[in-house]
């Protein structure tokens, strides 16, 4: 299972390199949804082997522990990857929907007058 997995995701790091900025964000989604049938390939052998046996190894002991640390890292990188298109989201609507905060005008009027005053000393 863990030399699949690894198989796996030198193919989809080769194509990620190998994309487009539009391509890489696919080419993530196709990564993580390989890594994920991967993983739960790698489970149910680890269900085969308790279920014919009565027990893990030791060594489906560690796969499982691999698969477990596995799935919560995508997980992590999922729930960044959500939290930041929010923000990026959010952002996007807040300059498009909502004028400028009056500190935000004020500033620009500084630098309004900044290049006005700058534009008067060099006539």
């Amino acid at each position: 299972a863990q030399k699949a997995l690894s198989a796996l995701e030198r193919v989809a790091s080769r194509f990620r390199e190998s994309s487009g900025v539009e391509g890489n964000k696919t080419s993530f989604a196709s990564a993580a949804r390989l890594r994920v049938a991967a993983l739960r390939a790698a489970l149910a052998a680890a269900e085969e082997e308790s279920a014919a046996t009565g027990a893990l190894s030791l060594g489906a002991w560690r796969r499982c522990s691999g698969i477990f640390a596995s799935l919560s890292s995508l997980w992590a990188h999922a729930r960044d990857a959500e939290a930041e298109a929010e923000r990026d989201a959010h952002e996007l609507f807040r300059r498009r929907v909502k004028g400028p905060t009056a500190a935000e005008a004020l500033e620009a009027a500084k630098a309004s007058a900044a290049e006005t005053l700058e534009a008067a000393k060099a006539s």
